[in-house]
C-alpha cells in the first residue's frame, strides 16, 4: 500500500479528496454537513464526540433531527465512509516522503479504527426504531478508540515532522 502512495500525483488526488470530504461537512449547503445534526439536536455528531455518547442520548437525538434530519445524516454517513482512508492516507503519505514508512502504522490503524467505527454507527442508524444498548456501547467504544489513535496519529506526524527538520538543519551544516 505504501509504495502505492508514493507514486507521482497519487498524493494531490487523495489531498484533493480529503479536501472536498471536509468541504463536505463543513459547507452549509452540503447535506452532509455536520451543522444541519448540531442544528437539530444541539450537539456534534456521535463520531465527533471524543469522550463517548450514551444510549439515551442516541435515542433523544433521533428523536430531534425528523424525516430531514435523518437524510443529512445518512448523506454525513456516507461521506464518512471514505473520509478516514482519505486523511489517512494523506498522512501516509506525506510521512512517506519524509523518509518514516514505520510510522505509517498510525495512520492505517486509525484508519481501521474509523472504519469499525463507522460500521457501528452505520448500525445503529439501521436498528435505530430498535437500538440495543449493547451496540451504542461498542460503538461509543470506537468512537474513544478512534480519537486516541488520531491523537497518536498526530503526534506521530509531529515527531516524523520535527526530526526531517532536524536532519535537514544538521545536512546544511
Amino acid at each position: 500500500m505504501n509504495r502505492w502512495l508514493l507514486r507521482p500525483r497519487v498524493m494531490a488526488a487523495i489531498a484533493v479528496g480529503t479536501f472536498f470530504c471536509i468541504a463536505l461537512f463543513q459547507l452549509p449547503w452540503s447535506p452532509a454537513a455536520s451543522a444541519h445534526f448540531m442544528a437539530f439536536t444541539g450537539a456534534a455528531p456521535f463520531d465527533e464526540r471524543p469522550a463517548g455518547y450514551t444510549l439515551s442520548g442516541v435515542l433523544a437525538a433521533f428523536r430531534a433531527l425528523g424525516a430531514t434530519g435523518l437524510f443529512d445524516y445518512e448523506c454525513y454517513r456516507a461521506v464518512d465512509a471514505v473520509f478516514p482512508w482519505l486523511l489517512c492516507g494523506l498522512v501516509a503519505a506525506v510521512m512517506l516522503r519524509l523518509d518514516a514508512a514505520r510510522a505509517t502504522m498510525w495512520p492505517w490503524l486509525a484508519a481501521i479504527a474509523d472504519t469499525a467505527e463507522n460500521a457501528l454507527q452505520l448500525q445503529i442508524l439501521r436498528t435505530r426504531d430498535d437500538l440495543s444498548p449493547e451496540l451504542v456501547q461498542w460503538a461509543s467504544a470506537a468512537t474513544q478508540l478512534k480519537f486516541v489513535l488520531y491523537a497518536l496519529m498526530l503526534l506521530m506526524l509531529l515527531a516524523v515532522g520535527a526530526r526531517a527538520l532536524w536532519r535537514q538543519r544538521r545536512a546544511l551544516r
